[in-house]
């Protein structure tokens, strides 16, 4: 019983925090997950263009696209990490990744 009531008593705390974070801080974490995610499809295309795929660069997309996302970034923010996001699951999509 003790268990249980811990892990709701965490969730709970978990939920809090997320409630709570900042706009500010969901962007920036949008943003740096947008950032991998090109360097990801920079890595990778320099590998292609060197005859061979980078498994770290497909590895970094696939992961990268089972981040999970911001919860609301903002207006301006958002088509733009949509767009980053189709184009890794293209290019995973591509190489039947």
């Amino acid at each position: 019983m003790t268990a249980a009531y811990g892990v709701d008593a965490l969730q709970g705390l978990m939920a809090l925090q997320e409630e709570s974070e900042p706009a500010r801080v969901r962007r920036q974490k949008a943003a740096k997950r947008g950032f991998a995610l090109l360097d990801a499809l920079g890595a990778l295309k320099a590998g292609l263009l060197a005859g061979k795929a980078d498994a770290a660069a497909l590895q970094a997309l696939r992961f990268g696209l089972d981040e999970a996302h911001a919860a609301d970034p903002d207006a301006a923010l958002k088509p733009i990490l949509n767009a980053i996001d189709v184009r890794a699951a293209v290019e995973l999509a591509k190489l039947g990744r």
